[in-house]
């Protein structure tokens, strides 16, 4: 009985230790500048072309990617050392070091530089040498 009880105690300590609070990012107000439009994601294995908003102030940055009636895709905050993303591209969610991510989001945590270096374009491509992916995003004026 001793033996059971202390697997137990064991298995519900690995399930708290994997237990996050997520990260608290800032919320867009007036003073961030925020795009709208359109983003088509390309991999070496597929495309996806979605609905795109993207908020950015500072070094705080936001990402909401969707496809159809509003399936969620990834969302993804980033501000100073930390980032938090979520949804189906991210395989559910993370937060971590923004500098360490998980190779699926490698790409997608260098945007927020990309675009502001672009931030009146309404086209534009960043393409990811590191990962071989294609960002294309095409805002409303």
């Amino acid at each position: 009985m001793h033996t059971l009880i202390s697997r137990l105690l064991a298995a519900l300590a690995l399930l708290l230790a994997g237990c996050q609070t997520p990260l608290a990012f800032p919320t867009p107000d007036a003073q961030w500048r925020t795009r709208v439009g359109q983003l088509q994601y390309v991999t070496p294995t597929r495309s996806i072309i979605g609905d795109c908003v993207v908020s950015r102030h500072g070094t705080d940055f936001q990402l909401d990617f969707r496809t159809g009636p509003g399936f969620p895709l990834l969302r993804l905050w980033s501000s100073g050392g930390k980032a938090r993303a979520e949804g189906v591209i991210a395989r559910g969610s993370w937060q971590g070091d923004p500098s360490h991510p998980p190779q699926k989001l490698v790409g997608f945590l260098k945007l927020p530089a990309a675009l502001a270096a672009q931030n009146h374009t309404s086209r534009v491509t960043v393409n990811s040498a590191e990962t071989g992916e294609r960002f294309t995003f095409v805002f409303s004026k």
